[in-house]
């Protein structure tokens, strides 16, 4: 043990690290750590250098050399733009360097990237908690939140939808007279069905709206109830192009059975299927109406 504390004490950490191995519980002496965080270091692997340091306590600087490879390994995080990662490390060295800055950096391009993803509520809520001077990479927070007040309609509309109430209905008419031969419905409850909303700000003026969930459907018409076919988790998935302002409010056309409007507090969507094969004498039509809230 005092031979390998001594080559450390020369920097002589690979020899100091062997002399260690051949030492009962050598692996568990600080200095032995401290060496290997040395070893480490020099091959640019920062977090297993981090544990070394930890467990090597105080000796010889090694508190400090704990600090410069978290704030190495963050900043090689941020390279790699997984700020979330560099965040976690950067929190823990406070007062080193400009981990404060790069902290607020790390927030930053993660706002940034929750609005390339159309997380745009989750993505407001982050670059309100920087200062709005603040800019990173030539990204500012001031921009960001000019962008998403302009468009605060779409931001809103983020997130998860339950339904509050509706119907669905599967009806049959006469070819020949235009009667209506009867109807079944089901009433669709509230939290019966969902929507998860995300919408992507485009630099034209347009926005993605990105949805995915289901609905109650009837997919054929009975004389007798017991002979109705339905599907009670019909798909809905979407990625529809639409303009930031006109499109706001009106029904948009997700595609032939679907469409959508969007408004500040809900959400309206109709399904409509119409069935002219099945029969020569009749027509046979399927409709859900569904009303979703926040």
């Amino acid at each position: 043990m005092s031979i390998g504390e001594h080559l450390v004490n020369d920097g002589n950490f690979e020899d100091a690290i062997t002399v260690f191995n051949c030492a009962t519980n050598g692996s568990k002496n600080s200095y032995f750590q401290y060496a290997t965080g040395m070893i480490n270091v020099e091959n640019k692997n920062y977090k297993d250098a981090m544990a070394n340091f930890e467990k090597a306590g105080n000796i010889l600087g090694a508190d400090e050399l704990y600090k410069e490879s978290a704030y190495n390994y963050a900043t090689s995080q941020m390279i790699e733009k997984q700020y979330s990662n560099a965040i976690v490390y950067l929190v823990e060295i406070p007062d080193y360097k400009d981990s404060s800055d790069l902290v607020k950096a790390c927030k930053l391009m993660n706002a940034k990237n929750k609005m390339n993803a159309g997380d745009l509520i989750q993505a407001k809520k982050d670059l309100e908690t920087l200062p709005e001077d603040f800019s990173y990479n030539n990204v500012k927070v001031s921009e960001l939140l000019k962008k998403l007040n302009e468009n605060i309609n779409w931001v809103n509309i983020c997130g998860k939808w339950n339904s509050k109430s509706g119907k669905a209905a599967s009806d049959c008419t006469s070819r020949t007279t235009g009667r209506n031969m009867g109807t079944w419905s089901n009433e669709i409850i509230e939290n019966a069905c969902s929507l998860d909303i995300k919408c992507i700000l485009n630099e034209d003026g347009t926005v993605n709206v990105i949805g995915s969930g289901s609905i109650f459907v009837f997919e054929n018409w009975s004389t007798l109830q017991i002979g109705l076919d339905y599907n009670t988790n019909h798909s809905v998935s979407f990625n529809k192009k639409v303009d930031a302002v006109s499109d706001f409010g009106t029904a948009v056309e997700i595609n032939d059975t679907i469409s959508i409007t969007f408004v500040k507090d809900k959400i309206l969507l109709k399904y409509k299927k119409n069935d002219d094969n099945s029969s020569a004498n009749f027509t046979y039509c399927y409709t859900t109406n569904v009303e979703y809230v926040k």
